[in-house]
């Protein structure tokens, strides 16, 4: 009797997540790829995001979340795109949150999460970017009956530098795993780093979110060939050429700094460090082996 019971339910909450297909308001949300756009009623609603998402084959209420982070060229489609063929043969809902220029113009809102405002002085909660990553993973698992209790993240480039600060600048979060690849600047979590956004001396960031920080499930994921000192894109001010010559080798002074830094205030660290031969400042390079870090049973 109870295992009939069981059954019942179970076909219940399945044909209930197969049937929510809808978001609120009545736009469908379709087996494959599609876009809407996401009012954060939770936060800030004055500042719409436009979001990329892809519905894989065999999608139920179980199935596992993943935001990809686009980078500094806020081309979120492209990331969907490329990102699809891994939420097919892994079989997560791809969410790839699209953080405009118009809303979000510059590092300090997007790269840096819009922690603290052009005075120096900290933004309210709502108003910071991480905070839109939560609201954003309540509404997909209210329009997709999505029983997820925690989500993944996958961002490289700026992407990556904003993930990197999430995990320090948002202890609640319901990450599952978050992987940065090629951040390029870093906020080193060392109080004698210097300040924020390099530092996270006078950051707000206490022992206790530092301990929060460390015991999450983090990767570094570097591209072995992320070795372009003259990029363009990649900052050469005082501060960053301090973290190291080129991305590759500020990633590796980043990992090292935070594991000593662990352990000499007697904390768990849960990172890791990941390298990718050959690979360079692409995201095409490093998404399979960041799809397989996270969705392959066995791989971490």
């Amino acid at each position: 009797m109870k295992r009939q019971v069981a059954v019942i339910i179970l076909a219940l909450m399945t044909l209930s997540c197969m049937s929510a297909r809808y978001w609120p308001g009545g736009k469908q949300i379709h087996h494959g790829a599609g876009d809407f756009i996401f009012t954060d009623r939770q936060g800030n609603p004055n500042k719409p995001i436009r979001v990329w998402y892809y519905q894989p084959s065999g999608f139920s209420c179980d199935t596992p979340v993943l935001f990809v982070m686009h980078g500094g060229k806020r081309d979120a489609q492209r990331d969907r795109d490329e990102w699809i063929q891994y939420a097919e043969r892994y079989g997560f809902l791809l969410i790839a949150p699209e953080f405009s220029h118009k809303y979000y113009p510059g590092k300090g809102e997007y790269n840096e999460g819009n922690i603290f405002d052009k005075l120096e002085n900290p933004t309210p909660e709502n108003d910071r970017a991480f905070t839109v990553i939560e609201h954003l993973f309540d509404f997909v698992k209210e329009a997709t009956q999505n029983q997820s209790s925690s989500y993944n993240l996958y961002g490289n480039s700026a992407g990556g530098q904003f993930i990197q600060r999430m995990i320090l600048f948002k202890a609640d979060a319901r990450i599952r795993m978050a992987i940065a690849a090629n951040p390029g600047v870093y906020v080193f979590p060392v109080y004698s780093a210097g300040k924020y956004p390099y530092g996270i001396r006078n950051s707000g960031v206490t022992p206790e979110d530092l301990r929060a920080a460390f015991i999450k499930n983090f990767i570094l994921l570097l591209g072995e060939k992320d070795l372009n000192d003259a990029d363009a894109n990649l900052s050469r001010s005082p501060e960053t050429l301090e973290q190291g010559n080129n991305g590759f080798e500020r990633g590796n002074n980043f990992y090292d700094s935070a594991k000593n830094e662990a352990s000499r205030l007697g904390m768990t660290f849960n990172w890791k460090l990941t390298t990718v031969p050959g690979a360079v400042h692409r995201d095409a390079q490093l998404a399979e082996t960041a799809a397989r870090l996270l969705f392959l049973k066995g791989s971490d």
